[in-house]
């Protein structure tokens, strides 16, 4: 029954890839943290709309507590590699929304350029469609100092995805972000999470 849902993970993800990359990153989340003790492995495409481009990130991530998880990523693109890792602090139970809040710290290795160092910052909130679907929305923020005397600046997204639980343990994301600053990218991102209980 759920064999569609992964065929149609299979081939966004296909579709996202094909040419270089930038450094777009994606929430692909809902509010809820990950379980204590449990680990999530995770993947995605992420396909930047202005840029013509598209990076894959690989994410690990381990719950701490019931409302607390840390989450490491690494990102792979064209000329440049992108580190980063968060805390999400889930705030607001349902029954209805879920709210969490988040930040964190990234880097991006420019091949013969700047680097970037960042600050990142987020609030995701969601709520169940149904058993297996989940609605998701995030305002995302990532505060960026060039090594470079290029000035700081601010990326800001407004995103909104979906998480689709699979099984028990495996969920499929696709979100779209929209850059509501001038710096932004609008970007389409799809990838799946595995969980390891």
């Amino acid at each position: 029954m759920r064999k569609p849902n992964l065929a149609i993970a299979v081939t966004a993800v296909g579709t996202l890839l094909g040419g270089p990359a930038t450094a777009q990153d994606a929430v692909m989340n809902s509010a809820e943290t990950i379980d204590p003790g449990n680990i999530k492995l995770a993947g995605y495409a992420v396909r930047d709309w202005d840029a013509e481009e598209t990076g894959l990130v690989a994410r690990a991530g381990i719950g701490l507590t019931g409302s607390a998880d840390v989450e490491g990523r690494i990102g792979f693109y064209d000329g440049l590699r992108y580190f980063a890792a968060d805390l999400e602090l889930w705030l607001v139970r349902g029954p209805g929304v879920d709210l969490s809040v988040g930040g964190g710290l990234h880097q991006r290795d420019f091949e013969g350029g700047a680097d970037v160092f960042g600050i990142d910052a987020f609030a995701i909130a969601s709520g169940h469609l149904n058993p297996d679907l989940e609605l998701y929305g995030s305002l995302d923020l990532d505060f960026e100092r060039p090594d470079a005397p290029l000035g700081d600046f601010t990326l800001a997204h407004a995103v909104a995805g979906l998480e689709v639980a699979a099984s028990d343990s495996l969920d499929l994301h696709v979100e779209g972000g929209l850059g509501i600053n001038d710096r932004s990218s609008d970007y389409l991102a799809a990838g799946i999470a595995i969980y390891l209980r």
